[in-house]
């Protein structure tokens, strides 16, 4: 197996070098699923492919395990610390609750469910981890405090992590 993607490899470099075309190998990395060692550098050119244990494909971070436990504590940070959900609180003069969970749904849930039919959440802890972005900032709304269920807030089915 590792010769015939050698060898594609070549063939793509040949072809790039015919066309006059730059392959930025810097930006190529080599992801091996499950727990096998490996041995073999591939190589593209003259250049070595390195070997990740995890990268970062179309904004989905995957691991050689296929965990995504990874993306989901970046998008996580990225949706509530002081980045999304925090600055609409912080910047919006107004206190209008339905305006609020409107900018929630506009700005955050975007980056919550970006290619999530690729990572759909299996663990209950990844499912916990993204409903607690929901939660903290509902917490914040003026009279939500108390509210034990999000959809009730939100007022729609897909208002649960669980329902994308």
């Amino acid at each position: 197996m590792t010769v015939i993607l050698q060898k594609a490899l070549d063939v793509m470099s040949c072809w790039a070098s015919v066309w006059q075309l730059k392959v930025s190998v810097e930006k190529c990395n080599m992801l091996h699923i499950g727990s096998c060692s490996v041995s073999y550098q591939y190589s593209m050119g003259h250049d070595v492919i390195s070997h990740e244990t995890q990268c970062k494909d179309r904004g989905v971070v995957i691991t050689n395990s296929l965990s995504f436990t990874q993306h989901i504590c970046e998008c996580t940070i990225k949706a509530h610390s002081h980045r999304r959900a925090n600055s609409i609180l912080r910047c919006f003069v107004s206190r209008d609750n339905g305006l609020l969970m409107r900018a929630f749904v506009t700005y955050v849930r975007p980056i919550l469910e970006y290619n999530s039919t690729i990572w759909s959440p299996s663990f209950v802890r990844d499912i916990e981890q993204l409903e607690k972005v929901q939660r903290r900032f509902t917490k914040r709304l003026r009279g939500m405090k108390s509210l034990s269920e999000i959809r009730s807030c939100f007022g729609d089915n897909r208002s649960s992590i669980q329902a994308i």
